[in-house]
């Protein structure tokens, strides 16, 4: 998967994000459904933009030069000068908490060095089938959080879905929270994409200003 990652030059895809809190008893709990377009060519620009309205949907995109990044349609955001690799711009700070555990994997150039991080244990589960494609289900596990990968199999190893149970973290952060999970689908995924004119322009002006 690596050497496939590390090969390709550009990416495009559409992301389907689930976030799921469940709260303690006597608390309200949350949900929210994402979709999102992701587009990315090595190794400055990137795009993520949603394609449906929802509450709490984030915008990021990086033209090389500058970044704007921040939860859409509100005044909080962050922007600068552009990092020299995309993938450093997926942060809590920058994005909701949830949206860099389930994308920074696959903007990352090298995904296996990335989940290796910290890893504690990792089990393949098999072969599984997610939206169609034929895929190795691993299942890995960290200190604090465990998430479950799905790769497609064959020669391009694309991260297809990835489960992400944040329980322990959130918990520690939100003492209400029972569980907090995070679900990301990856479909219409195209390696080497030819992307289209203006698919990394950022927002016009008067939007991030307010």
């Amino acid at each position: 998967m690596s050497a496939f990652y590390a090969g390709m030059k550009s990416l495009s895809a559409q992301v389907a994000l689930d976030i799921r809190i469940e709260a303690k008893e006597g608390k309200e709990g949350v949900e929210l459904k994402h979709a999102y377009s992701l587009v990315i060519q090595r190794p400055s620009l990137v795009a993520l933009r949603p394609t449906a309205k929802a509450e709490g949907t984030v915008l990021l995109v990086s033209d090389g030069k500058q970044f704007w990044a921040g939860i859409d349609g509100e005044g909080s955001n962050n922007k600068g000068e552009a990092p020299a690799d995309a993938a450093e711009l997926f942060t809590a700070e920058n994005l909701n908490p949830f949206v860099p555990v389930a994308v920074l994997p696959v903007v990352s150039k090298d995904p296996a060095k990335h989940l290796a991080n910290g890893l504690k244990s990792g089990e393949l589960v098999g072969e599984e089938d997610v939206g169609g494609t034929k895929c190795q289900h691993l299942k890995l596990v960290y200190e604090k959080h465990a998430v479950d990968l799905w790769i497609e199999s064959g020669e391009k190893p694309l991260i297809r879905k990835l489960a992400a149970d944040v329980s322990q973290v959130m918990a520690a952060q939100e003492p209400d929270v029972k569980k907090a999970t995070v679900t990301c689908v990856y479909s219409k995924c195209v390696p080497d994409a030819k992307l289209a004119e203006g698919a990394f322009a950022l927002p016009a002006k008067k939007k991030a200003a307010e």
